[in-house]
This record gives C-alpha cells, structure tokens and sequence, in this order.
C-alpha cells in the first residue's frame, strides 16, 4: 500500500510538472475555445469567446473571436422605426427636452442601461444621462422620414444603424430642430428619395453640414431646405444632381452667414420656380457661381436676390427669361449691387412687375 501511494504520488508530480510548450491549435465550440497540451494531452485555456462584431451589406453580422478567431454569420431581421417614435417615447415616460444626443445604433454602448423600454417590438432604448441610443441587432428600417425628428431639442444625431434605402420623402425631416449642432448624414441613402422641401429649415445652430454622399438624382422638390440655417458660412453641393428638381424656390433662405455658394453643377433645366432662392442671403460676397443656370422654364423669379446686400456684381449671362412673367423685387434691398451682366436670352416683355420695386439700390448698370 505505501509503494502504491508513493507511485501515484510520482505520477501526479510528472503530470503538474509539464510546461505545455507544445501547444495545439485552438479547438472550440459555439462558447468556449482552448488548446491542447501534445505532450500530456491536458486541456490549456480554457475560456469565452471574445467577440468583435461587424455588420456587412446591412444585412448580414458577422461576429470574430479575437483570440481564436472562430466566425459565426447570421442573417439580421429588420425592424421598423415608426414615424411617431418620439411621441412614443414622450409616451412612455422619456422626457426629450433632457435629451442632447440621439443615437441608432446594432449593439448598446457598454457603459449605457437598457430602460426596458421597446420601440414597436424590437427596437430597445438604452440610456446614459442625457444620451439615448435605440438599438437593434439588425437593421432599423425607416419607411417614412417626413417631420420625423421635426421641433425636437436634440443637439446631435448619430445614424450608425439607419436604414433609408426604400424613402422617398423627406420633406420636413430636420424642420426645427434649432438646438441641432452635430448632425453625421454619412450613413443616410437618399437614391430614392424624390421630396427634399424644408429638410433642413430652422436648424439656425448647424454650422456644418456635409452633404457629399447625398444621391439627389431623383429629387423634384428642393423648396426650402436650408431656409433659416442662420449658422451656415459654407455649403458644398457639387455632388447634387439637380436634372429632376422643378421647384427652388427660397432654397437658401436667409442663409444669412453664407459667404460663398458653387452651383456650377446645378442642372436647372426642369425648374420653374426659383422665387426667393438667394433671399436673406447677405453675406453673399465671394465666390458665388450661378452662371451654369438654364431658366429656361422658370416662371417665376420673384424676390430671387432680395436683401442679398453684400452682392456687388451678378452674372446673369446664362438666364433666359422668356417664360417668367414674375420679376417682382428680384433686387429688392440688394444696397451694393452695381453690375449685373445679362445676355440676349434676358427677356423683359412678358415681365409685369419691377426687378427693383421697392428697392433700395444705388445706381445699378445692366449690361447686356
């Protein structure tokens, strides 16, 4: 009996005493991963996977483990964000005017609490302060954009999980956000969308807006859509398609910080009115391009350049204005504009009210 102890005692010691120097690759199952010891057969490392997520085609999630790098792909469901969800969740007990940042996200940020509150049956609301992130594993489909954050007080929104591939109207979907400051579109597909009106009207704190993956080829209405974005001193559309839209009017509407303005690109050929499109623009004193401008089908110039009092020179070359009959205060209060050049495109006979009616120019020289 003492041998016998004294033997398994042995034996014990030189199991212990392996140092697993020659180590399999990893094994692993759906939870765990681990090594295998070729010289004693133990099992070493035995741990949780350790996942890094990535969302592929938004459609499809792919989780790695960062240690034995094991993929498992799943197909991600959609979840349908109502139009009403901030008065859904006003509803359920969320007071938004204590609200600063909204966020979509795949996965909640790790410091967040989950409310327990849902929107529809999927979509769940995390919460840290005065940061809210609706999460949802797979993707947040939005069907509706019209008026959908409109008169909120949020100061920024982030679109990491936001699904806008099927809309096509949204008109008004910014309207009044006026604490609005950060606002990421980098992830928003627009190639369907045909109505941009007031988009972007009364988000007078935004002072920068990056539009440059924005698809507009399909849009007929751009009326208003940065009317009141008082902060603007930039803006960059040489992306835009403009070849569909019909309706500009008061586009920029006092845009009053904006200096300079490009719409070199702009196909203007199917717009019939561009009533009040630069108005308010006072600052407008630098590079401001317009001279690619096809009117031939505008009806309507009205207040086109009202109170653009920072303009000194305008080259109209490219208008023609046979089918306007509304020239009314076209230059109104525009104080420092001396040289307008036009060409022989510039028609004045069906014209029934005044370019400067109720003007406050000084002596201002048409040049044809």
């Amino acid at each position: 009996m003492l041998c016998f102890a004294i033997l398994a005692t042995s034996l014990l010691l030189v199991g212990c005493g392996c140092k697993h120097n020659n180590l399999s690759p990893y094994f692993y199952d759906s939870e765990y991963h681990w090594r295998v010891c070729e010289d004693c057969d133990d099992i070493v490392g035995k741990e949780k996977h350790e996942f890094e997520t990535e969302i592929i085609d938004d459609s499809t999630m792919v989780k790695t483990c960062k240690v034995c790098h094991m993929e498992e792909s799943s197909e991600l469901s959609a979840a349908v964000l109502p139009n009403n969800f901030l008065s859904i969740l006003s509803e359920s007990g969320i007071n938004l005017n204590y609200i600063d940042k909204l966020s979509f996200d795949f996965k909640a940020t790790s410091d967040f609490n989950n409310t327990g509150k849902l929107i529809g049956d999927k979509i769940q609301v995390w919460r840290k302060g005065n940061e809210l992130s609706l999460v949802h594993s797979g993707t947040i489909k939005v069907e509706n954009c019209v008026g959908l954050f409109k008169d909120s007080n949020l100061q920024e929104i982030v679109f990491n999980n936001f699904d806008t591939s099927n809309v096509t109207d949204m008109n008004s979907m910014f309207f009044d956000c006026s604490e609005l400051t950060t606002l990421d579109l980098s992830g928003l597909n627009t190639s369907n969308v045909s109505d941009m009106h007031s988009m972007f009207t009364g988000c007078s704190k935004l002072k920068n807006l990056n539009l440059s993956n924005f698809d507009t080829s399909n849009v007929m209405n751009m009326s208003y859509m940065f009317h009141g974005c008082l902060e603007l001193t930039s803006l960059n559309l040489l992306n835009f398609d403009t070849s569909n839209v019909s309706n500009m009017q008061t586009m920029f509407l006092d845009c009053s910080k904006l200096k300079e303005l490009n719409l070199s690109n702009f196909d203007t050929s199917n717009v019939t009115n561009m009533s009040g499109m630069f108005n308010g623009c006072s600052s407008l004193s630098g590079f401001f391009n317009i001279r690619s401008f096809d009117t031939s089908n505008v009806t309507n110039m009205s207040a086109m350049f009202k109170n653009c009092s920072s303009l000194v020179y305008l080259d109209l070359t490219s208008f023609d204005t046979s089918k306007v009959d509304n020239m009314s205060s076209m230059f109104q209060h525009c104080r420092n504009l001396e040289t307008i050049l036009v060409s022989e495109k510039w028609v004045m006979a069906q014209i029934t009210f005044e370019m400067f009616n109720g003007s406050l120019c000084n002596d201002v020289t048409i040049y044809v």
